[in-house]
């Protein structure tokens, strides 16, 4: 607790990171001198684990008798198996839960962030709810037809749920306290029931949860393993740590400081946890909280005790102890690749647990009860005002300053907005970036509301300068930033738009595709947007926008770049050779296309166009016939009777298969014009395949009608191009 508050002590001057300087000296963000860089938030944060610890001292002082931690341990069972159902019929029926919130989303389930944080959750409840059956089937209690009941929805859930941690916690619980208690007590025919009922339950559960059986193949391969990502995060959180090893940055201040050391990445993703416990606890407070941390875990399972039963008499009730212990440790076991004991929630659950574990000896505690009354009293006091402070929070009124009230300014704050009351929306913001100054949010929005507001635009520069300083890797915010200052300043566009192509390389086309969309309506940016192309691709998308008196200088840009456009796919080449073709040098292109082998394979098009455009309509000919990708030839076979063929396509006037036969023989035979009729009556029936425009053009070569050969062949050209475009043959 005191190394958690020591997060409110004075920063050194020697310790001010280099992001504190930059915060202070380039963006006018100055920090109090504390270690936390968010002392508000972090004091809200340690009043909550001042809470927690005060319930974790009071579940392992109070000393609970056998009757007393059965009855507990029935109640955890039954509330676990209805939020366990409930779950699972919410999830099914699509039900969104209010403060439920990972019921949110086609993915959700459960009223926990995460499925991993509701698999521990279900994993704890399997192991109790085991244990309690046993325990009242030893003890012949007809608690245990309850106890039965209360597995089907946690199965159920632990089906659907669909969360890997929650299948390996269970069975870890399982195992772990079936193999305690059977190897303890030595009974081989304990071992054997054990071992049938956890093959039973694996049973049931590759029958019935096909699709996580499928989760847990792909998190054993070795791709799955690659691309689970934890590993960068645990990398980057190391790094975090070592920077301020001793007390850490100061509870509820990761997300933020990680984000401002974090590597450059394209990855969109805000990451606000290290996805694990540890290594949040000593971010935010240091090593040896980690370190102290470790010890009390340590000494709970050694004190804890049920599996060092030192009394024959205290065998049978160790059972339900050890299952309570088992539970309360898979929190901090998947705390190692997960966060569930920063969940209030869980972590509540899991002290409980671990008090319902604990073996008192010597006298009842309860003849200790007048020398603890002062602090239960004060902390008592302390429980009240801390919720009477939130209520009052969520009633609107921030009383306690800290990220609960951060959050429910900003949340009145758009409240305003909607309601068109920008000046009290950015009080609102201001007033709750006093509490939590490393809030990006806040800053980026506040600069969106002095836009219409007709604010200077140096106020909403600096506050979007400041949310692009806080949150350093993400793209889209460059992006809608560009969009706002397109409405009222758009000479303040373009910049916004290049720091979101150098953050996101992979989706430089995107934004520079959006920037060029818009010259039309705002062509003074065409000079700026033109420099900003610094690639092949960037360019190329440049000269799809670029005006015809610009096209020229655009080209020689491009050509600048990459003088054979090897920077660019052959579809996108062919489209620069039809632009320049339709706005450029036509003389230059065309000699261009006529000497590279590597143009003309791809520019050939063009090419014969320009032939033709210069009455050379058989070189244009030529130049289709060398490149173009012919049509299937039909198959050869013996010779028909013209007449007869001719009858058959006469009665068949709409089925082009005759009329295609009686054009193979009549080509055959060399009857140019009857091919040429023939082909003229094919190409009037509907849905007539596209070789009818080749076969016409191929009938006039042989004729010598060049010009009419090249609108034919060219009608076949543009037909293939469209049908490919739209993915037809």
């Amino acid at each position: 607790m005191f190394l958690a508050l020591a997060g409110l002590l004075p920063l050194a001057t020697s310790s001010i990171s280099t992001w504190r300087v930059r915060l202070a000296e380039d963006f006018g963000i100055y920090l109090q001198g504390f270690i936390s860089p968010q002392p508000w938030v972090t004091l809200e944060g340690c009043i909550l684990l001042i809470l927690c610890l005060s319930w974790l001292w009071w579940c392992l002082a109070g000393g609970f008798t056998e009757s007393e931690r059965r009855w507990l341990v029935r109640w955890l069972c039954i509330s676990m198996a209805l939020l366990s159902g409930l779950a699972v019929v919410f999830f099914s029926h699509g039900i969104a839960v209010p403060h439920w919130i990972g019921s949110w989303g086609p993915q959700g389930f459960g009223p926990f962030p995460n499925r991993n944080h509701h698999g521990c959750f279900i994993a704890m409840g399997l192991v109790v709810t085991v244990a309690a059956g046993d325990d009242a089937f030893r003890h012949r209690k007809r608690w245990v037809i309850l106890y039965i009941l209360c597995l089907i929805p946690m199965f159920w859930a632990l089906t659907k749920n669909l969360s890997r941690a929650a299948i390996i916690l269970s069975f870890v619980g399982l195992v772990a306290w079936m193999g305690l208690t059977s190897f303890r007590n030595r009974s081989s025919r304990r071992i054997a029931i054990s071992a049938a009922i956890l093959l039973t339950l694996t049973a049931l559960f590759v029958l019935f949860g096909k699709t996580i059986v499928k989760r847990l193949q792909d998190t054993i391969s070795p791709s799955g393993v690659l691309l689970d990502g934890r590993v960068e995060i645990f990398e980057t959180s190391l790094d975090m740590i070592s920077l301020s090893p001793l007390l850490g940055v100061g509870l509820g201040n990761f997300e933020p400081v990680y984000a401002l050391i974090r590597r450059p990445t394209e990855q969109e993703t805000r990451i606000i946890h290290p996805e694990s416990d540890w290594l949040w606890l000593a971010a935010e407070t240091g090593l040896p909280a980690a370190v102290l941390m470790s010890v009390a875990a340590i000494a709970f399972i050694f004190y804890a005790g049920p599996w060092l039963g030192r009394a024959s008499s205290d065998a049978k009730p160790s059972r339900l102890r050890a299952a309570c212990a088992i539970s309360a440790l898979l929190v901090p076991i998947h705390g190692s690749v997960d966060v569930p004991g920063h969940n209030p929630g869980i972590a509540f659950t899991a002290i409980l647990l671990a008090g319902l574990a604990i073996r008192h000896g010597g006298p009842h505690p309860e003849v200790k009860a007048h020398q603890s009354a002062l602090p239960r009293l004060g902390a008592a006091i302390f429980s009240l005002a801390a919720a009477s402070a939130w209520l009052g929070t969520s009633l609107g009124n921030p009383i306690l300053p800290g990220n609960s009230s951060a959050e429910m300014l900003r949340h009145r704050a758009f409240q305003e907005r909607d309601r068109g009351d920008l000046t009290s929306a950015r009080q609102l913001l201001t007033h709750a970036l006093s509490m939590k100054p490393l809030l990006w949010e806040g800053y980026f929005d506040r600069a969106a509301m002095a836009l219409p507001l007709g604010l200077p635009a140096g106020d909403a520069l600096l506050d979007f300068a400041r949310a692009r300083y806080l949150e350093p890797n993400s793209a889209n915010i460059c992006n809608q930033e560009a969009l706002m200052w397109l409405a009222y300043y758009p000479q303040y566009a373009v910049a916004a738009w290049r720091t979101a192509i150098s953050r996101s390389p992979t989706h430089a086309l995107f934004f520079y595709s959006e920037l060029c969309s818009r010259l039309q309506k705002h062509p003074d940016l065409r000079s700026a947007t033109r420099r900003l192309a610094t690639d092949a691709k960037l360019m190329f998308v440049y000269l799809l926008y670029a005006e015809h008196e610009d096209f020229a200088g655009a080209l020689t840009d491009l050509l600048s770049i990459d003088p054979e456009l090897t920077g660019l796919s052959a579809e996108d080449r062919l489209r620069v050779f039809r632009f320049w073709y339709a706005r450029g040098d036509r003389a230059t292109l065309l000699d261009a296309l006529e000497h590279k082998a590597t143009w003309r394979a791809e520019g050939w098009p063009v090419l014969a166009a320009g032939r033709a455009g210069n009455n050379d309509f058989k070189g244009a000919c030529e130049v289709a016939m060398q490149y173009l990708v012919l049509p299937p030839e039909a198959a050869t076979g013996p010779l028909g009777d013209i007449e007869k063929l001719r009858r058959e396509f006469l009665f068949h006037s709409n089925d082009y298969k005759y009329g295609f036969e009686l054009y193979e023989v009549e080509k055959a035979k060399g009857l140019v014009s009857d091919a040429l009729l023939t082909l003229e009556k094919i190409s009037q029936i509907p849905n007539a395949p596209l070789k009818v425009f080749y076969e016409h053009a191929l009938m006039l070569m042989q004729k010598g009608d060049y010009q009419k050969a090249w609108g034919k062949m060219s009608a076949y050209i543009e037909a293939r191009e469209r049908a490919k475009q739209s993915g037809g043959q």
